[in-house]
């Protein structure tokens, strides 16, 4: 009876995607801890690219005075404090404190600066790929720093993919070879669906419906596709865009929710016929 019992709990843990972590991240299952308050909940976002870019400038900020100051502690106090005998290793020790300190701190501006440079400018050639995954990874730190502010999770992901969606358009200018895919979720009511197909048939651009990122790589590895266009919400773009956003260009787009994640969701499908234009009637510099 034990092991039965055993067994039964082992099963009832494996169903619960709460009770372990995912090695296949399922579409939806950052929305758990979701109090499901449909009220208070954000149904449609459209944030702009200036917030996002705000909060990256201000957590610089505050990391370089922070490390300027260890750098300072150790130079100033902690070397200055050896003995006579090691004095002789105090100035490269200082040398070595300031470039480990310093490099990764200067790549970092750097980079935020030629993003902001990329999206005001429209340059091409400033719109790296890497910014994608870059720009993602912060998200989840930003947004708890934010949150005594008032600031949610899904606004400042949507600040930041309207970042990630200007680099796509401008990385969509150097592809020689136009082959989209349309990615959506198991959220969006089968009337979207529908019209969304019917939408992509014109361009003759097919479409997929997934429910974990491993079905969206298998998808990608089936179609081979150039760009992507990816509906979902922002908490589940910012995480594909995190794992595909470096190997090729690709513009989401945030669903709408008014009854909350995961249930009968829509999309602007005027939003996603501009995706498709952009795709097929890119110009080539």
């Amino acid at each position: 009876m034990d092991s039965v019992a055993r067994k039964k709990g082992r099963s009832l843990a494996e169903q619960d995607p709460r009770a372990r972590k995912f090695p296949d991240r399922k579409l939806g299952a950052s929305w758990y801890d979701w109090d499901g308050d449909v009220e208070r909940h954000e149904a449609s976002l459209n944030e702009g690219p200036r917030l996002y870019f705000l909060l990256l400038l201000a957590e610089l900020v505050v990391v370089t005075l922070i490390l300027v100051v260890d750098a300072w502690f150790l130079t100033q106090v902690v070397f200055r404090s050896v003995s006579i005998a090691a004095s002789r290793a105090v100035p490269v020790a200082t040398v070595i404190v300031i470039v480990v300190i310093g490099a990764p701190l200067a790549s970092w501006w750097h980079a935020w600066f030629f993003c902001v440079l990329a999206v005001a400018a429209r340059s091409r050639y400033l719109a790296f790929p890497w910014f994608s995954r870059w720009l993602t990874l912060q998200v989840p730190f930003l947004a708890w720093c934010a949150r005594p502010f008032g600031l949610s999770r899904d606004r400042i992901g949507s600040s930041c993919v309207a970042i990630t969606n200007t680099l796509a358009r401008l990385q969509l200018r150097a592809i020689s070879a136009v082959r989209p895919l349309v990615l959506l979720p198991r959220c969006l009511t089968p009337e979207t669906i529908r019209s969304i197909k019917e939408i992509a048939a014109g361009w003759d651009c097919p479409v997929v419906v997934v429910g974990a990122n491993k079905q969206a790589r298998d998808k990608v590895r089936e179609f081979r596709p150039t760009a992507i266009v990816a509906v979902a919400c922002e908490r589940d773009l910012v995480s594909g865009l995190y794992d595909f956003g470096h190997k090729l260009p690709i513009l989401v787009l945030a669903n709408d929710r008014p009854f909350g994640p995961c249930l009968k969701a829509s999309v602007n499908l005027e939003r996603l016929r501009e995706a498709l234009r952009d795709i097929y009637e890119r110009r080539k510099d």
